[in-house]
């Protein structure tokens, strides 16, 4: 499909309402900017969060939403570096390194503008920079297309918060609290690390089984002891549970997040517990900025056996807002947009 064609995508007009479903044309691609074919999206509970109106991105409406993507390079602008036509990757909205196109934007039938970023995915096709793409490692994964969208955000963010904390001795005790998409991606993280005691702390327990097969100990919340753990990773996303958990830390002990609470939300703490040596350390995609950063963080992820787990059920681009309603709950697994 070329520029200038029309294709379906799913345009956020109004926080809190349905996604639109329309018909936006592909602009003529701009130096670095890559056209694909999206096979697969998935819904992050940051675009969840974004639906709501809990973004500081009004000035933005309207715009096409989804920063989590798989699919097919058919198209690249002049410039492009190191990715061919036809080759399969993973669409990110953490950057590889290499240099930022123009943002991207549409138009729909009537000429209304649609704003885009530089790597929204929910639509049949998108045009995304060069900077939002990440090769996928050489090797036979099965079906990639049920979850290699969450390679995009939750799979890198989970693991890379993981690998970017380590600094620990062999009885350190570790806790995860959280186990939706970002924190199920940190607990396969922990379960390719034989360190420290683990555990998982979570409302359901069909996740905290997950976690148990993955290595880490469940704990319901009344047996979380003050001044235990050496080492916490919040993936709750809630201003309460981040506070609670620095409660947690032993002495020099550190809290690491990535999800977080709407915008405006401030975190209170004593700073005579940091006076201490505590540490509250929050981490942006994983900390990785270059796809060699993505391959040593993901690598030994994408033959897991686990990795279905994170997987919830598939809807059409059609259905998107049923996936979106879905999203809202605390289900197993993310849902999966087919295009």
């Amino acid at each position: 499909m070329k520029s200038g064609s029309y294709v379906l995508a799913a345009v956020l007009r109004n926080f809190n309402n349905p996604l639109d479903i329309l018909e936006v044309k592909l602009s003529a691609l701009e130096p670095k900017q890559v056209m694909i074919r999206v096979i697969s999206a998935s819904i992050c509970g940051s675009q969840v969060s974004e639906w709501l109106g809990q973004r500081d991105n009004a000035k933005w409406l309207p715009h096409l939403l989804g920063h989590e993507g798989f699919g097919e390079i058919v198209a690249m602008g002049t410039g492009v570096e190191h990715f061919e036509l036809g080759e399969l990757v993973v669409v990110s909205w953490i950057s590889n390194g290499l240099s930022a196109s123009t943002p991207t934007t549409y138009t729909t039938r009537s000429g209304e503008k649609i704003n885009a970023g530089r790597s929204a995915v929910f639509a049949e096709k998108v045009i995304v920079s060069q900077d939002k793409l990440f090769k996928i490692p050489k090797g036979s994964f099965g079906n990639i297309a049920n979850f290699a969208s969450l390679f995009g955000c939750a799979l890198p963010t989970g693991a890379g918060m993981v690998s970017q904390a380590f600094d620990l001795h062999s009885e350190a005790n570790i806790l995860l609290r959280g186990l939706g998409g970002v924190g199920m991606s940190a607990a396969l993280a922990l379960s390719h690390i034989s360190i420290g005691h683990k555990y998982a702390n979570d409302l359901s327990e069909s996740k905290l089984e997950i976690g148990r097969r993955l290595g880490l100990t469940p704990l319901d919340s009344d047996a979380l002891e003050r001044d235990s753990f050496d080492l916490v990773f919040d993936c709750t996303g809630n201003l309460d549970s981040l506070q609670e958990s620095f409660s947690l830390l032993s002495k020099e002990g550190k809290l690491v997040f990535a999800t977080h609470p709407p915008l405006g939300s401030l975190l209170r703490v004593d700073p005579h517990r940091l006076i201490e040596g505590r540490q509250i350390i929050g981490t942006w995609g994983g900390g990785i900025k270059s796809q060699s950063d993505f391959e040593r963080v993901t690598g030994g992820l994408w033959q897991s056996e686990f990795i279905d787990n994170l997987v919830g059920p598939t809807f059409d681009l059609k259905d998107i807002n049923s996936a979106m309603e879905y999203s809202l709950k605390p289900n197993l697994g993310r849902a999966i947009i087919t295009m």
